[in-house]
């Protein structure tokens, strides 16, 4: 994964931590495990609800998310294009991430404003 700054957001459930917490990616990044669009949802083990405990740490999620950055999971993809990229053609995949970062990763991150 190039190197770039990423804006994610945690929001805690009110049932938290008997509940997941869920999280985004507010700056738009090309991974087989994060939705390509304006929602920015990450597929993470430890989020999905019948996965989830409530011993999991904050950091830990935090720690899992950076795992996934540098390793993605391309069997467990929420955008199957890019994760069939990352399969077969990774020098184009590696391509487009550089791509996506230099567009969209490398200024400060901006987060939205709170409602």
């Amino acid at each position: 994964m190039a190197p770039g700054r990423y804006a994610l957001l945690l929001s805690l459930p009110p049932e938290y931590p008997f509940r997941p917490p869920t999280l985004r990616f507010v700056t738009p990044i090309y991974h087989p495990n994060v939705t390509n669009d304006a929602l920015g949802n990450v597929c993470l083990g430890i989020l999905k609800p019948d996965q989830w405990k409530p011993a999991t740490r904050i950091v830990a999620v935090l720690q899992a998310v950076a795992a996934l950055l540098l390793e993605p999971q391309p069997d467990d993809p929420l955008e199957e294009g890019i994760a069939d990229e990352f399969r077969n053609d990774r020098a184009a995949w590696t391509a487009n991430v550089k791509a996506h970062v230099q567009r969209y990763a490398m200024a400060e991150p901006v987060f939205p404003d709170e409602d």
